[in-house]
């Protein structure tokens, strides 16, 4: 059993982000203050280079909600028009509000804007504990913890269980973009797809366990 399973391994999408997690635990052991600073490093450009990027996005995923919410695709049946709920909605919300939060509001909806009031980031020009640096906390505690985490979720989620239930595509992250890729979805772009995506959600979920 085991050898057929390491058959059906995708070594694209397992080994990339297998060696890169492997690399920053042996870095994190090894060498603390060099894991900082490359991971500071690392944290500072892509915040410097793609921040205006993520803002961009994350305000066209809640705008996309809405947009699917009332056109003729939300009422589209997961699974097909004739499959049947597994839970209530009261359930599934449930599921999905219990989940989706996870460490995030138990820790870091107030660890985030408590350390920017008392330490705002130098962009802000906020002096720590000033009415500005309230204002930026709680402004960046409004869009991280309310309304654009689910919206992400739910597009992210929306377009992997319509590709997998509906579109009958394989159990994979890349499967979405399919109508995009056509044939190289379920190919080598398709597992880069998901080796990308598998490193993100290691590291983001490490990043808020280990924190929290």
């Amino acid at each position: 059993r085991l050898v057929n399973s390491m058959k059906k391994l995708k070594l694209i999408a397992f080994l990339p982000p297998f060696l890169l997690c492997a690399a920053a635990v042996v870095l994190n052991f090894t060498n603390p203050d060099l894991f900082k600073v490359v991971m500071k490093n690392a944290y500072q450009w892509i915040l410097d280079s793609f921040g205006w990027m993520v803002s961009l996005l994350s305000f066209g995923m809640v705008v996309l909600c809405c947009v699917i919410y009332v056109s003729p695709f939300g009422r589209t049946v997961l699974g097909g028009p004739n499959a049947k709920r597994l839970l209530t909605k009261w359930q599934m919300f449930a599921v999905v509000l219990t989940t989706n939060i996870a460490a995030g509001i138990l820790f870091w909806c107030v660890y985030e804007p408590l350390s920017y009031l008392n330490q705002p980031p130098v962009n802000t020009h906020a002096a720590p504990n000033s009415p500005e640096a309230a204002l930026f906390a709680i402004s960046t505690v409004y869009l991280h913890w309310t309304f654009t985490p689910y919206a992400i979720a739910s597009i992210v989620g929306l377009m992997f269980a319509f590709a997998y239930y509906n579109m009958k595509k394989p159990f994979s992250l890349g499967a979405p973009l399919s109508p995009l890729l056509g044939r190289y979805g379920e190919g080598k772009p398709g597992q880069v797809i998901d080796a990308v995506c598998l490193y993100a959600l290691v590291a983001a979920m490490a990043a808020a366990l280990g924190g929290a």
